[in-house]
């Protein structure tokens, strides 16, 4: 927006911009210096998912080993992102590209970010459809690295067998900007370096809903007939061992 704002100042003043321009140049004779370039969004961060080998274009998803979860669970993987540019920046992560195979599986997830100790506030994982921002900050020096925790809650309040063999996926992105950027404004979400998450899509997808146990009344019917079985072959039994003694 600021310079949306200055752009026609400059047009309304060529004579002021001049001066400036001519004010900016470096004296005679003094060696210019290069200004220090910006850490664009996704500029300078490179990303890891088993904390030895980084890179900007991570092809093995985050979560490697496909979970299965029933209510109340929690799973989590840890995205190790490293400031590679030369100059401070802000570390944002966002989530991208949620999907589900039952729509009330999904209403019972939520992602959500941390950098240990401190956790990150957990969001609807429907709300990353398109793009949810999970952590902004911190400020990242050059050549620093920091362990960002990510986790995927399965609601334990979930009723019984909802979302029984539902599947899931999503993915991440992070990025970097320069601390005036990042004051200037929060930028788009989703732009960055894109880290595959559960990334095979909700037809095949690894994040796999097997609902919860099956409901007590079901299991306390399961026992009765179980039982009235028991009892009628019993006295099946004893009618027969009746009629063999009778016979001649």
């Amino acid at each position: 927006m600021a310079s949306l704002a200055l752009a026609p100042a400059l047009a309304a003043a060529p004579a002021l911009a001049a001066a400036l321009a001519l004010a900016a140049a470096p004296a005679l004779g003094s060696p210019a210096v290069a200004a220090e370039p910006a850490a664009t969004t996704g500029g300078g961060v490179v990303v890891s998912v088993d904390g030895s080998s980084y890179g900007d274009a991570p092809t093995e998803p985050l979560f490697a080993a496909p979970p299965v979860i029933v209510p109340g669970d929690v799973v989590t993987a840890t995205l190790w992102v490293r400031n590679d540019s030369r100059i401070p920046a802000s570390l944002r992560v966002d989530a991208t590209d949620a999907r589900a195979t039952v729509s009330a599986f999904a209403d019972a997830l939520r992602v959500s970010a941390g950098i240990p100790p401190l956790g990150g506030g957990a969001v609807p994982f429907v709300d990353a459809a398109e793009c949810a921002v999970l952590l902004r900050g911190p400020v990242l020096d050059p050549g620093e690295t920091v362990a960002v925790v990510i986790s995927l809650e399965f609601s334990p309040d979930t009723p019984d067998r909802l979302g029984h063999d539902a599947r899931a996926a999503l993915d991440f992105t992070a990025s970097l900007r320069d601390e005036a950027a990042a004051a200037a404004g929060p930028g788009t979400c989703g732009d960055g370096v894109p880290v595959p998450g559960l990334p095979d899509g909700p037809a095949s997808g690894p994040l796999a809903s097997t609902g919860a146990a099956a409901p007590l009344s079901t299991l306390l019917w399961s026992a009765a007939l179980s039982l009235a079985g028991a009892v009628v072959l019993a006295v099946a039994l004893s009618r027969r061992r009746r009629d063999d003694r009778g016979r001649p």
